[in-house]
Protein backbone atom coordinates (compact mmCIF):
# COMPACT_ATOMS: atom_id res chain seq x y z
CA UNK A 1 0.00 0.00 0.00
CA UNK A 2 1.22 3.46 -0.98
CA UNK A 3 1.71 6.08 1.21
CA UNK A 4 -1.53 8.23 0.06
CA UNK A 5 -3.30 5.70 0.74
CA UNK A 6 -2.00 4.91 3.99
CA UNK A 7 -2.84 8.48 4.77
CA UNK A 8 -6.49 7.99 3.72
CA UNK A 9 -7.12 5.38 5.79
CA UNK A 10 -5.65 6.49 8.81
CA UNK A 11 -7.61 9.84 8.13
CA UNK A 12 -10.75 7.42 8.26
CA UNK A 13 -9.48 5.72 11.40
CA UNK A 14 -9.69 9.46 13.13
CA UNK A 15 -12.74 10.19 11.08
CA UNK A 16 -14.54 7.37 12.87
CA UNK A 17 -12.87 8.09 16.13
CA UNK A 18 -14.71 11.16 15.81
CA UNK A 19 -17.81 10.73 14.86
CA UNK A 20 -18.43 8.03 17.52
CA UNK A 21 -18.01 10.99 20.03
CA UNK A 22 -20.62 13.33 18.26
CA UNK A 23 -18.82 15.05 16.47
CA UNK A 24 -19.36 16.31 12.71
CA UNK A 25 -16.72 15.95 10.18
CA UNK A 26 -15.28 17.49 7.51
CA UNK A 27 -12.60 15.65 5.73
CA UNK A 28 -10.10 17.07 2.97
CA UNK A 29 -9.84 14.86 0.08
CA UNK A 30 -7.26 14.57 -2.58
CA UNK A 31 -7.62 16.38 -5.98
CA UNK A 32 -7.00 15.55 -9.47
CA UNK A 33 -4.56 17.51 -11.30
CA UNK A 34 -3.63 17.01 -15.41
CA UNK A 35 -0.27 17.86 -15.91
CA UNK A 36 0.51 16.74 -19.90
CA UNK A 37 -2.82 14.58 -19.95
CA UNK A 38 -1.95 12.38 -17.11
CA UNK A 39 -4.28 12.78 -14.09
CA UNK A 40 -2.44 13.14 -10.69
CA UNK A 41 -3.85 13.70 -7.32
CA UNK A 42 -2.60 16.48 -4.94
CA UNK A 43 -3.43 16.96 -1.28
CA UNK A 44 -5.82 19.16 -0.12
CA UNK A 45 -5.53 20.36 3.59
CA UNK A 46 -7.40 23.79 5.02
CA UNK A 47 -4.76 25.22 7.28
CA UNK A 48 -2.77 22.11 6.70
CA UNK A 49 -5.36 20.21 8.21
CA UNK A 50 -6.80 17.40 6.94
CA UNK A 51 -9.94 16.94 8.94
CA UNK A 52 -11.96 19.73 10.87
CA UNK A 53 -14.17 18.53 13.82
CA UNK A 54 -17.57 20.82 15.19
CA UNK A 55 -19.74 19.42 18.02
CA UNK A 56 -22.05 21.98 19.87
CA UNK A 57 -20.54 23.75 23.08
CA UNK A 58 -17.21 23.00 22.16
CA UNK A 59 -14.43 24.28 20.49
CA UNK A 60 -13.71 23.56 16.76
CA UNK A 61 -11.33 21.18 16.15
CA UNK A 62 -8.38 21.27 13.26
CA UNK A 63 -7.03 18.08 13.40
CA UNK A 64 -3.67 17.32 10.93
CA UNK A 65 -3.35 13.29 10.65
CA UNK A 66 -0.03 11.57 10.29
CA UNK A 67 2.65 9.39 11.78
CA UNK A 68 5.21 9.65 14.71
CA UNK A 69 7.92 10.20 11.97
CA UNK A 70 6.29 13.11 10.63
CA UNK A 71 5.59 14.56 14.06
CA UNK A 72 8.04 18.03 13.15
CA UNK A 73 7.25 18.47 9.62
CA UNK A 74 3.72 19.05 10.63
CA UNK A 75 4.22 20.99 13.16
CA UNK A 76 6.08 23.81 11.07
CA UNK A 77 2.82 22.43 8.10
CA UNK A 78 0.05 23.46 10.44
CA UNK A 79 2.22 26.36 12.25
CA UNK A 80 2.21 28.18 9.60
CA UNK A 81 -1.46 29.92 9.68
CA UNK A 82 -2.89 31.97 12.24
CA UNK A 83 -4.65 30.05 15.14
CA UNK A 84 -7.10 31.49 17.95
CA UNK A 85 -7.01 28.96 20.84
CA UNK A 86 -10.01 30.88 22.59
CA UNK A 87 -12.33 29.59 19.63
CA UNK A 88 -10.22 26.43 18.58
CA UNK A 89 -8.24 23.74 19.07
CA UNK A 90 -5.29 22.87 17.11
CA UNK A 91 -4.40 18.68 17.25
CA UNK A 92 -1.97 16.19 15.93
CA UNK A 93 -2.89 12.72 15.36
CA UNK A 94 -0.39 10.54 14.83
CA UNK A 95 -0.09 6.86 14.55
CA UNK A 96 1.72 4.42 15.67
CA UNK A 97 3.78 2.04 13.60
CA UNK A 98 1.94 -0.95 13.45
CA UNK A 99 -0.74 -0.08 15.27
CA UNK A 100 -4.10 1.14 15.32
CA UNK A 101 -3.65 3.56 17.54
CA UNK A 102 -2.73 7.00 18.03
CA UNK A 103 -0.75 9.76 19.85
CA UNK A 104 -2.63 13.10 20.25
CA UNK A 105 -0.83 16.46 20.37
CA UNK A 106 -2.78 19.68 21.64
CA UNK A 107 -0.78 23.23 20.65
CA UNK A 108 -1.25 25.49 23.55
CA UNK A 109 0.95 28.32 24.93
CA UNK A 110 3.83 25.75 25.80
CA UNK A 111 3.34 24.40 22.17
CA UNK A 112 2.73 20.80 21.29
CA UNK A 113 1.83 18.50 24.42
CA UNK A 114 0.62 15.20 24.33
CA UNK A 115 -2.64 14.62 25.77
CA UNK A 116 -4.49 11.59 26.22
CA UNK A 117 -7.03 10.58 23.78
CA UNK A 118 -9.53 8.62 26.12
CA UNK A 119 -9.42 11.25 28.73
CA UNK A 120 -10.18 13.85 25.84
CA UNK A 121 -13.14 11.05 25.08
CA UNK A 122 -14.41 11.05 28.27
CA UNK A 123 -15.06 14.68 29.37
CA UNK A 124 -16.23 15.39 25.97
Amino acid sequence: MNSKAKGSGYEREVRDILEADGYKIFRCHRKPIFINGKMLTMGADIFGCDIVAKKIGMKTRWIQVSTVENKSKKEKQVLEFPWTLDFEDLELWLRIDGKKAYRRFVYGKEGFQEADIEKYREAA
